[in-house]
């Protein structure tokens, strides 16, 4: 016979059809577990004689994708059924370099790192009602002169955790070579058991000034969506772009010939995304 299930089971349940009495839901031979029978899903049983089968039901399927990408503090709650669950974490990216300088000086900044990133699989029981999940600020690009921000760690309650990228090298104008170094990649993630990869970020760009041209630092791209850090500048007197992706760096600025001073870009906060199964 075919149901329509007006309440999502919490747990065993049994069902009375025809004065049987109440007769035990069964997936094969073992009771159902939580979100089996999902409200406003129609599902097919049938009569063993003993038992009531719920077929055409398979387990492992994806029920539920939640994104976690507004820097701060959130509650994941689990979707009813959730059996165990994917989840990819990035840390924010550090920001590009700054740059000031005098008349007839170069100064190219250096890029920002990406922030770390990691995947895992949990089970329900790991995961237990809730779990707290920070998503990690994006640093800030360098004032005039100064070092890119670092950016923040994004965390998954005890179970995961993803460091930030290192700001980019700021830049002082100098004479001849000017070579400001990208940002090596902040540490690597924490990952408990249920591990699938993690990675610490990648380096960001170096910036480079000679009497035949200008060329900042480029911030990292994001290892999460692959590129979209903050592109290198190149020429004379441009701030340096911002990262249009979770954990990417912001780019290094660049002046030269003629004083002045500028900011690097931003880079882009972190984020998780979960990927949940019966």
């Amino acid at each position: 016979m075919h149901l329509l299930i007006s309440r999502t089971n919490t747990g065993a349940a049994t069902i009375n059809v025809d004065e049987l009495g109440a007769v035990p839901i069964k997936f094969s031979t073992v009771n159902l577990v939580p979100g089996d029978l999902m409200a406003g899903a129609i599902v097919c049983l049938v009569y063993d004689g003993s038992v009531f089968q719920l077929i055409g039901r398979s387990r492992g399927r994806l029920i539920g994708v939640q994104i976690f990408g507004s820097r701060g503090t959130e509650i994941y709650t689990p979707t009813p059924g959730m059996r165990r669950l994917i989840i990819e974490g990035q840390g924010a990216g550090g920001g590009g370099g700054g740059m000031i300088c005098a008349d007839n000086q170069w100064s190219p900044a250096g890029g920002g790192s990406s922030g770390s990133y990691a995947k895992a699989m949990f089970s329900a029981d790991q995961i237990g009602v809730s779990q707290t999940v920070t998503i990690g600020k994006g640093g800030s690009g360098g004032a005039a002169g100064n070092n890119g921000g670092t950016g923040g760690m994004s965390s998954f309650g005890t179970l995961m955790s993803c460091p930030g990228g290192l700001g980019g090298c700021g830049s002082v104008g100098g004479v001849g070579t000017v070579l400001r170094p990208g940002a090596s990649p902040g540490a690597g993630p924490s990952v408990g058991a249920g591990i699938i990869t993690a990675a610490r970020g990648i380096q960001g760009g170096n910036g480079l000034g000679t009497g035949d041209g200008l060329l900042s630092g480029n911030g990292a791209g994001s290892p999460m969506f692959g590129g979209a850090g903050g592109g290198a500048t190149v020429g004379v007197n441009t701030p340096g772009q911002s990262a249009t992706a979770a954990g990417a760096g912001g780019g290094g600025a660049c002046g030269g010939v003629s004083a002045g001073a500028l900011p690097g870009g931003d880079a882009w906060d972190g984020c998780f995304i979960i990927w949940e199964y019966s």
